[in-house]
């Protein structure tokens, strides 16, 4: 899908950029404009500074690293098909961050691989960290799958409908 002439991604150290960038240290998506019809986005990655120190921590697995690649190829795919609503806010976080649906898709494309390799599935898009300081309506905001019973305030399955609508795949 992606190593070809029409789309590419570039996978880059998060850490190799300027400290002006804002962006320093974490890993995520971004889009780039096409050049010369070939349709391009770039993923960073922290890998030293997330995944050694989790590593030693004992919170992750080696095989995260191929989860977190598989959540941020998932947004590169919604972008090289230009799935319409990706940008749509789907809850807003108590510090005023907003979280795009394009992270159900990422999610569910990560809980894809998980099953595959028969590991825990991820049920909040929120990290360990959010649990202890956001409120539990805000949990309940970022939940893939109901928690407690308790569905999301999002329709996740018509979400997904309608990115597997746009990327034509088998899934």
């Amino acid at each position: 899908m992606f190593n070809n002439e029409n789309y590419n991604v570039h996978i880059e150290n998060s850490n190799d950029l300027p400290e002006s960038s804002g962006k320093k240290g974490p890993t995520f998506h971004t889009d780039v404009t096409s050049r010369s019809g070939v349709t391009r986005s770039k993923i960073y990655l922290n890998v030293k500074d997330k995944f050694e120190a989790a590593l030693e921590y004992g919170g992750f697995s080696y095989f995260d690293l191929m989860f977190v690649i598989g959540h941020e190829l998932a947004h590169s795919l919604s972008y090289q098909y230009g799935v319409s609503n990706r940008n749509d806010i789907w809850f807003t976080t108590p510090d005023n961050q907003q979280i795009k649906i394009d992270e159900i898709f990422g999610v569910s494309v990560e809980n894809q691989l998980r099953l595959q390799f028969n590991q825990p599935l991820r049920i909040n898009y929120l990290g360990w960290d959010q649990y202890k300081a956001y409120p539990s309506e805000t949990i309940r905001q970022g939940s893939i799958i109901p928690i407690n019973g308790q569905l999301p305030g999002t329709d996740i399955n018509a979400i997904l409908n309608d990115y597997k609508k746009s990327i034509p795949l088998k899934w």
